[in-house]
């Protein structure tokens, strides 16, 4: 996750005024890092959709594949 945060955040980014400024970045891009962007190990849906897909089938186990 270090090698991504340095490419993704600080190598593609002017570069931030100050440290204030870099905190509200790194925040940002944690979140995105951990809520919405697409994860192979998930077969490519969201962290976010993968929990949703988790917790339907737990409350409707015999339920068809159809929240993709």
């Amino acid at each position: 996750m270090n090698s991504s945060y340095k490419t993704e955040l600080i190598d593609r980014q002017p570069l931030y005024p100050g440290a204030t400024e870099l905190a509200l970045g790194t925040a940002e891009w944690v979140a995105f890092y951990n809520r919405q962007r697409p994860n192979g190990y998930c077969q490519d849906l969201t962290p976010d959709r993968a929990e949703a897909l988790y917790y339907h089938r737990q409350r409707h186990p015999h339920a068809e594949e159809a929240l993709r």
